[in-house]
C-alpha cells in the first residue's frame, strides 16, 4: 500500500529551520468521506427522482426542477467553501456539512409518507445539497494536499472511484 494512504511523520523545515515533524493527512480518511457521500446523497438522488415521478406524480420536468434544490447548492458553495477552506480547518468544514447531511436525511425519513409533496422534503433536501455543495471541494482540495505530484492521478482516482462504489453500493443498500 502506498505509503501516503498510512498516517506518517515526516520532516518538514519549522519557522525557525530547524526540522520538526509533521503529520501527513491521510488520504484514507477522505476516501472514507467521498464513499459515504456518494452510499448517501448521491444513491439516495435515486429514490428520491423514483419518489417524486412514480409516487407523487411529477414529470421529469417538474422532478428535475425540484431537485435544483439539492443541486443549484454546488453552484453557490463551490466557490464559498474554496474561500472558507483557506481560512477554517477542512476536516471541521467536513465534519460540519455531513452533520448537516445526516440532519438532512433524517428530515427526508420524517417526512417521507402516503401523502408527502415536495413542501415536506424540501428542508431535508436543502440541508444535502449545502452538504452536497461544501463537502465536494473540500474533499478533492483535502484529498490532495500533501500528495506528490506525480501521484496526483491516483489520488483523484481514488477519490472517484470510491464516490462511484459508494453510490452503487447506497443503491443497493436503499434498494
Amino acid at each position: 500500500m502506498p505509503d501516503h494512504l498510512h498516517f506518517r511523520r515526516i520532516k518538514d523545515q519549522g519557522t525557525n529551520g530547524q526540522p520538526q515533524d509533521v503529520q501527513k493527512r491521510p488520504l484514507c480518511w477522505i476516501v472514507i468521506v467521498a464513499f459515504t457521500l456518494g452510499a448517501g446523497i448521491y444513491s439516495y438522488n435515486t429514490f428520491l427522482t423514483a419518489l417524486m415521478q412514480n409516487y407523487i406524480g411529477y414529470s421529469a420536468i417538474q422532478t428535475g426542477v425540484r431537485q435544483l434544490t439539492i443541486s443549484v447548492w454546488s453552484l453557490i458553495l463551490g466557490p464559498i467553501t474554496g474561500i472558507l477552506s483557506a481560512r477554517y480547518s477542512k476536516k471541521w468544514m467536513i465534519i460540519l456539512s455531513m452533520f448537516l447531511g445526516g440532519i438532512g436525511f433524517l428530515l427526508l425519513a420524517n417526512a417521507i409518507g402516503p401523502n408527502v409533496s415536495f413542501v415536506d422534503l424540501w428542508p431535508g433536501m436543502v440541508l444535502m445539497g449545502i452538504t452536497n455543495g461544501m463537502v465536494n471541494p473540500l474533499l478533492n482540495t483535502a484529498g490532495l494536499e500533501g500528495i506528490a505530484p506525480q501521484e496526483m492521478g491516483m489520488a483523484s482516482g481514488l477519490l472517484n472511484v470510491f464516490r462511484q462504489i459508494g453510490i452503487t453500493v447506497g443503491v443497493v443498500g436503499l434498494g
